[in-house]
């Protein structure tokens, strides 16, 4: 089974790859694309070919995930470090044919000041649409308290049609992959 035998009207799913390596499990498990974590810049560049390959003949894709911000609450580094490193996943996204750069900001209150929060809600707004759940503990579904019936349901009733990353190494995406198919579909 490929993931072009996605039911008309589900929910794509997909995996984080790490590696290219990561990316043939996916194909071979059925998933429709890789979400791609790119923290290092050089590596990404030096396997950029053998995600290329993948493309061929196929209809797998890849989406981006962006890197870690740093600290959030140095604007010099974010403004310095950080989005120029996204300016430059942004100019080889589409050579892969990614259409989605995600990227995780940390944008509670509690732990960001005041005027770095409205740094990154600008930044957010004027440039990529919106902010993303900040959030580093990633469990299988069903293996934690995260009530993923109730959300898929929701998702269904919304008529949401979309991707859904599971943001997993491969070996625990095997060990889910039934339980999600079961309610993305």
């Amino acid at each position: 089974m490929n993931g072009t035998q996605r039911k008309k009207g589900t929910i794509a799913l997909g995996g984080t790859a790490r590696r290219p390596e990561d990316v043939e499990t996916l194909i071979d498990l059925g998933l429709e694309f890789a979400e791609i974590p790119i923290e290092n810049i050089g590596i990404f560049k030096h396997n950029f070919s053998k995600y290329l390959a993948f493309l061929e003949g196929n209809r797998f894709y890849f989406l981006c995930h962006g890197p870690k911000e740093g600290d959030p609450n140095d604007i010099a580094s974010l403004r310095e470090t950080y989005a120029p490193y996204l300016v430059e996943i942004l100019q080889l996204m589409p050579t892969l044919g990614m259409s989605l750069l995600t990227v995780h900001l940390w944008l509670d209150r509690r732990f960001v000041k005041p005027d770095v929060l409205d740094f990154k809600v600008d930044i957010l707004h004027d440039n990529l649409g919106g902010p993303s759940p900040a959030d580093d503990l990633h469990l299988p579904p069903g293996k934690g308290t995260v009530d993923f019936p109730a959300i898929f349901e929701g998702l269904r009733k919304a008529g949401y049609k979309g991707t859904a990353t599971l943001e997993l190494a491969p070996d625990e995406i095997k060990s889910c992959i039934g339980f999600i198919r079961t309610l993305s579909s």
